[in-house]
């Protein structure tokens, strides 16, 4: 299959230009009244561009007025009346012109973000975030399409954690049969675990009376200790805090981009030793090290914490795990403002809705917790950060009811 740059309505001439697509074929079928184009090749094309299939077909529809059908079982794309694959051609650029590439740097490396009824494009490339036209027709199917999305994932959140309370239910019945059946053993095994406890008392009574139990007082300091270097030892916190210093230093140093923060910070967690999701705690802690942390300083930081992450979910959680032991521990005068952080983490695309919805239903320390941060203190930061939780959940609950009108009135 034949295969051209892909452009906006500017010819690309350079030979090591990268980004291919398919020429677009088109099949006239029926006649009269029912004359429709099928699009053959729609997959392939959608594929290449990183867009969903249905949106270029009725981007099509959008520009000559014409009905469209897209059926996904069979990857079928409708076009009503006959249309020369030269016209077609032109409208893929159209489409690429305002849909595709970066306004910034020209590059088809873009996704879309929705916030607030608005579509942003996001590009992967240069980091540009533009928003698109909200004039044309095509958005509003864009946003439809969304929405149906987060609605048929909700549906299926809400029957996987129906049938996990089914099969826990069973299993806290079958539990209690068993504990029933074996309350004797278990009494008989207290009273066992009660008696040599009275015995090690005794024991440890005399060693301390001989002054040779003195010891456990320093161990209880020192674990103290630890935990206010946050829950690492001090070897580990003295090489932490030199990665950190490390990639301060870089970051007061001129020329430096992106891609050579993630470099540095690849580095300082090599040599220290460190797990891959440290290179998280070290951006945030040498981001954040001082200074006020408001909405511009979050937003200068913003596409170097994006590319910390990288998309990736785990990554993402450690970090709000970072912005947990930054407040906590290396400056706890802003506790009261993690909210505030977070919130605009969200406004910056750092930090997902999902994301700070699925860390605020966790109960207790998880494996994003950081070490050397308490239980108690972390429900203390959440509570903190309440506010915060139900205004993303009506903000969703509102773009899931207005999903379920459209599609309502789509069926009416």
């Amino acid at each position: 299959m034949a295969t051209i740059n892909i452009r906006g309505l500017e010819a690309i001439d350079d030979p090591a230009y990268r980004y291919k697509m398919p020429k677009i074929i088109g099949k006239v079928e029926g006649r009269g009244n029912g004359i429709k184009t099928r699009i053959v090749n729609i997959t392939e094309l959608a594929t290449s561009l990183h867009r969903d299939p249905g949106e270029v077909c009725k981007f099509f529809g959008c520009e000559l007025g014409a009905q469209t059908k897209w059926v996904e079982e069979e990857e079928k794309a409708l076009v009503n009346g006959a249309h020369s694959d030269n016209d077609l051609q032109q409208m893929v650029f159209r489409y690429c012109q305002a849909f595709v590439l970066c306004p910034n740097c020209r590059l088809p490396e873009t996704d879309y973000k929705i916030k607030s009824e608005t579509i942003w494009h996001k590009c992967m490339a240069c980091g540009a975030k533009e928003m698109v036209d909200m004039q044309h027709k095509l958005t509003t199917y864009i946003l439809g399409n969304v929405k149906k999305a987060k609605l048929a994932e909700k549906a299926k959140k809400k029957k996987e954690e129906k049938k996990k309370k089914k099969k826990k239910s069973k299993d806290d019945d079958e539990e209690d049969q068993d504990m029933d059946d074996s309350s004797e053993k278990k009494k008989e095994k207290k009273d066992k675990k009660k008696k040599k406890k009275k015995d090690k008392k005794r024991e440890s009574g005399s060693e301390n009376e001989d002054g040779s139990g003195s010891g456990s007082e320093e161990d209880a300091a020192a674990a103290g200790a630890a935990a206010g270097l946050g829950g690492l030892s001090v070897e580990d916190q003295s090489a932490f805090d030199t990665g950190v210093e490390s990639v301060r230093r870089f970051l007061a140093s001129p020329g430096w981009d992106t891609p050579l923060l993630m470099e540095e910070l690849r580095v300082a967690q090599t040599l220290s030793s460190f797990p891959a999701h440290f290179r998280v705690h070290l951006l945030v802690a040498a981001a954040f090290a001082e200074g006020p942390v408001g909405a511009a300083e979050v937003a200068a930081r913003a596409a170097d914490l994006r590319a910390a992450h990288n998309g990736n979910p785990i990554l993402a959680r450690h970090m709000i795990g970072a912005f947990e032991l930054l407040c906590a521990r290396r400056r706890p005068e802003l506790k009261p403002l993690l909210p505030a952080i977070l919130k605009f983490c969200f406004d910056e695309d750092v930090l997902e809705e999902e994301l700070i919805l699925e860390w605020a239903e966790d109960e207790g320390r998880t494996e994003y917790s950081p070490e050397g941060v308490s239980a108690e203190e972390l429900a203390e930061m959440k509570a903190l950060c309440a506010p915060l939780v139900t205004w993303l959940e009506e903000a969703e609950d509102e773009d899931d009811s207005e999903g379920e009108e459209e599609e309502e009135d789509e069926e009416g």
